[in-house]
């Protein structure tokens, strides 16, 4: 009997460890994740690019599951006119948390700026209320293409009947 009891408690210190050392890492990466974010908007304010790119390199490197962490980078790319990276980056955060709005609403901007127009009006459309303004913009936009579009051929039309 006293084997047994020696090995449970052993096998209870063993996995009260692991716990304890998981949540000591985890809080060593939130705190690294942490300050990370915090000199990358710093230098975002410097206009120090480089410097604020390299820190938010290494964010996502030690949090790469933090939607917010990509959802900053993505805003930070859109304003560096990185259009198709800050896309990828609030793409990201959708994937990880679609819960926020403004993360859709910036990603329907980013896609409106690479002129991926059906993504843009799905990202609005999942932003709900918050995004119904840039929604039903978008919509429209996309409907005066369309005319125009089939303006331009029926100009074309016509001169090519006007040229025979």
């Amino acid at each position: 009997m006293s084997r047994i009891v020696r090995y449970v408690g052993a096998m209870t210190l063993a996995c009260f460890c692991a716990t304890t050392l998981s949540i000591v890492q985890t809080d060593a990466a939130t705190r690294k994740g942490e300050i990370h974010h915090m000199l990358a908007d710093i230098y975002d304010r410097q206009n120090r690019v480089h410097d604020a790119m390299t820190e938010y390199d290494q964010l996502l490197k030690i949090t790469p599951g933090d939607a917010e962490a990509h959802y900053n980078f993505g805003k930070f790319l859109l304003r560096q006119k990185e259009n198709k990276f800050a896309a990828g980056q609030l793409k990201q955060a959708t994937s990880l948390d679609g819960s926020h709005p403004e993360y859709w609403a910036q990603l329907g901007n980013a896609l409106l700026l690479t002129k991926d127009y059906n993504g843009a009006i799905d990202a609005f459309s999942k932003g709900g209320p918050a995004c119904a303004v840039p929604l039903q913009n978008a919509r429209q936009y996309v409907q005066q293409m369309k005319d125009i579009e089939h303006y331009n051929k029926q100009i074309k039309q016509q001169q090519q009947q006007q040229d025979q």
